[in-house]
């Protein structure tokens, strides 16, 4: 760097020494310092007047600035010694009694227009592929957001798309992992051969394939409602295929546990008419089951067709309009269907029971079980079930008794004497269960103030189906008590009932205080 007159301070800073623009430092008219870049362009330019540096032709719009403008630019301007070569001017008053004016080359005008419009090219092109980036991005977070198993294969069968749930069913972690390979190479044999075969068909024919197919998957065997869409080119050629399937497999199980409960019901009836067969030979016993046959009817007819129907029309929906139903709307008929098997479940294991106790099929296993504890739980999830939480109340003398029960039939017997008691009661009455101590006996009692039974059917409520005249719009299989009698005498216990219509039932079971297992006989 060359100088001559005081110097500004800024002109030891490395910027003044190292910038490429061309810096000229002015005091009064006067080159007095200059960078570099300056000096190389212009060499022997210090101690020279400032209008040595311009071009006359430009000195006198950039002259009329300096002396009238503490600061400024841009100003074109070319240099007096070099006029083929054109600057924009900028300049400024350091407070030190100097006046900076700084040059940058600019391109001549045609080069500057052509570049100023490849500049805006280049912007517009660099926002539409912004744009169209993140659209790409949104889709590919949409479709990714699928719970379908969506995936694309071209002609060589590559996978060039999936999303993750297509490479979770397939047993990868990343859908990266799949994505740009080979089916062969991301699926076994059989499935490969599968797919390539629906692959070709698609591709061959330029038809959608649709279909309901049972594929054994990593994690499974998985039922799926599938389409494949063929994807053309411009020429009409397919080029690609989009696959997407959907999980049915909830939906299939449902109908399968529907068929094996039908089928259950069917075993049942069979079983109840070689019984009816079977005691043909005794007069009272063909009453007895004639009586047996028409109660079981009724609960056919009243207990099984409600579910039944709900079921069928839950699935009528699906099948009619599963595509444009909601995952909401779906499960909530699923819910539905689930909700009903399960009361046709509770029914025929109803059945179930009966059949076991009465033929001997069914093995006591006891162990100690704390009864009171025992009976609120049971008290508690009945009181739930029923939405009517508060209504019984246990009482035990003393606290805590000891017995020795078979759990699964014990709650049968006092789910059943609860859940009637509650339901057979109005809302607001309380159910009293209390359990006492007499001698070698525990007594336990469940008390309500319902409808009552009349005594001219007492004799009659631990038959099976019997349903006394007062529950007359009221849901049960007359079930309950057949099973609540017989599991408590397998217990070497007794029970009694005493009723007054409109006042009440109390239900009194009487069991061992400790029971031997080599003294039950069931």
């Amino acid at each position: 760097m060359h100088h001559a007159g005081k110097q500004p301070s800024f002109t030891t800073s490395p910027l003044f020494t190292y910038t490429t623009d061309l810096v000229a430092v002015l005091a009064d008219g006067v080159i007095v310092a200059a960078n570099p870049a300056m000096i190389a362009v212009v060499p022997g330019l210090i101690g020279q007047q400032i209008d040595n540096l311009i071009h006359s032709e430009d000195w006198e719009q950039l002259f009329g600035r300096l002396s009238n403008v503490p600061s400024g630019g841009p100003i074109m301007g070319r240099l007096a010694t070099r006029p083929s070569v054109a600057l924009s001017w900028a300049w400024f008053d350091d407070g030190e009694g100097h006046t900076v004016i700084s040059g940058r080359e600019m391109l001549p005008r045609e080069e500057y227009d052509r570049s100023a419009t490849r500049e805006i090219v280049l912007r517009e092109k660099a926002e539409l592929e912004t744009r169209v980036a993140q659209a790409e991005d949104f889709l590919d977070s949409l479709i990714n957001a699928m719970p379908d198993f969506i995936y694309v294969v071209d002609r060589s069968t590559a996978i060039t798309y999936c999303n993750d749930e297509f490479a979770k069913i397939i047993g990868y972690t990343r859908r990266e992992d799949v994505e740009d390979r080979l089916i062969d190479d991301v699926l076994s044999p059989d499935l490969a051969a599968y797919l390539k075969s629906q692959v070709h068909h698609v591709f061959s024919t330029g038809e959608p394939l649709h279909v309901v197919e049972t594929l054994d998957l990593p994690g499974g065997r998985v039922h799926a409602d599938t389409y494949k869409i063929p994807l053309t080119g411009s020429n009409g050629e397919v080029i690609a295929l989009v696959g997407s399937s959907r999980d049915i497999t909830e939906l299939i199980d449902t109908r399968t546990a529907l068929a094996e409960r039908t089928a259950d019901l069917e075993r049942i009836n069979h079983a109840l008419r070689e019984a009816e067969i079977e005691s043909e030979t005794a007069l009272e016993k063909e009453r007895e089951l004639h009586h047996v046959k028409n109660r079981f009817l009724w609960v056919v007819a009243h207990e099984f067709r409600t579910p039944l129907t709900v079921i069928s029309l839950s699935i009528d929906l699906l099948d009619s309009y599963f595509d444009i139903m909601t995952p909401d709307k779906r499960q909530d008929q699923l819910v539905r269907m689930r909700s009903q098997l399960k009361r046709l479940g509770a029914l025929i294991d109803e059945i179930g029971y009966i059949h076991r106790l009465q033929t001997g099929g069914f093995t006591l296993r006891v162990t100690p079980v704390d009864l009171p504890r025992f009976l609120r739980a049971i008290a508690n999830e009945t009181e739930l079930v029923r939405g009517e939480a508060g209504r019984v109340t246990i009482t035990s003398t003393p606290a805590k008794i000891t017995a020795a029960l078979d759990e699964t039939l014990m709650q049968q017997v006092f789910s059943n004497l609860i859940s009637n008691a509650l339901k057979y009661s109005g809302k607001l009455t309380p159910v009293s269960v209390r359990v006492e101590v007499h001698g070698s006996k525990i007594l336990i009692a469940v008390e309500d103030s319902g409808i009552g039974i009349s005594s001219d059917e007492l004799n009659q409520v631990f038959q099976p189906f019997f349903r006394g005249s007062e529950t007359t719009g009221i849901p049960g299989t007359g079930l309950g008590l057949t099973i609540v009698k017989q599991s408590v005498e397998a217990h070497g216990g007794t029970i009694r009932l005493d009723s007054v219509v409109g006042k009440g039932t109390t239900v009194t079971v009487e069991l061992p205080l400790v029971v031997a297992l080599d003294q039950i006989v069931v």
